[in-house]
């Protein structure tokens, strides 16, 4: 064998023990965990990058096809309705203090089912014209009628005029009449004390009566056509007026 082919051989045989060494250093329990974190740390990177990737296509999707979702909304009142926003929640979390109360809404404020006046005025809130039920004595809590009246929806209903309401009537019933107001009527209060003469004059001042026609009503009631529709008419005096029936108060007459 010449020189320059020996020579081949050893570098050939040289390389190829190389070679197994090599192999067999990667395949050692260092280098091998080695390995192993890079290809993990190559499969984050990868699955990292297809998460972005799936959640900006899933955003394009829902921004181009949501488009025609929202104008519909607009049209259909009942879109979104089981969403949670703020005003769903508020809504959700009301009607749930309402029935945990259920039962006091059948609660009536008082005994007395005389009806009295009352009157809202013009652009005045629900919840101040819950405290005035509460100061008058048509409810027992102002709290609760407000929360009814928002739950029901009845909140924005409710109407500005004169109402006829008693302490009997539960917190539903007061709620429904204050929906439809009397017709337009003229109050005229008699303070205590008032002589005919005296209502007779405020009557007339408020276009109610003529003061005479009052007047003659008041001293001679057995001329009166409903004199016998009244069983306290029909026990009077022959001589007796109505004076002593007169009592102070605030009244509505139809103008």
């Amino acid at each position: 064998m010449s020189v320059p082919n020996r020579r081949e051989l050893i570098l050939s045989h040289r390389n190829r023990l190389m070679q197994e060494a090599d192999w067999r250093t990667q395949l050692q329990p260092t280098n091998l965990f080695t390995h192993l974190l890079r290809v993990g740390f190559l499969l984050l990177v990868i699955g990292v990058l297809a998460g972005v990737w799936l959640v900006s296509r899933s955003h394009l999707t829902e921004q181009f096809l949501g488009a025609p979702q929202a104008t519909a909304g607009l049209v259909d009142p009942t879109t979104d309705q089981d969403a949670l926003t703020p005003d769903n929640i508020e809504k959700r979390v009301l009607a749930f203090s309402l029935r945990l109360r259920q039962s006091d809404l059948n609660i009536p404020a008082g005994a007395n089912s005389l009806p009295r006046p009352f009157t809202i005025n013009p652009g005045e809130p629900a919840r101040f014209i819950a405290a005035r039920l509460q100061q008058a004595g048509f409810v027992q809590d102002a709290d609760l009628f407000n929360l009814y009246l928002r739950v029901s929806g009845l909140e924005r209903h409710v109407a500005q005029g004169n109402f006829l309401l008693a302490e009997t009537m539960t917190i539903p019933q007061v709620a429904a009449a204050l929906q439809k107001p009397m017709l337009e009527q003229v109050p005229v209060t008699i303070p205590e004390g008032f002589r005919a003469e005296e209502i007779a004059e405020r009557l007339s001042a408020a276009n109610v009566i003529a003061p005479d026609i009052f007047l003659a009503a008041v001293r001679q009631p057995r001329t009166l056509a409903i004199f016998k529709d009244y069983d306290f008419l029909k026990v009077l005096p022959e001589n007796a007026t109505l004076e002593g029936f007169l009592f102070p108060d605030t009244y509505f007459f139809r103008s």
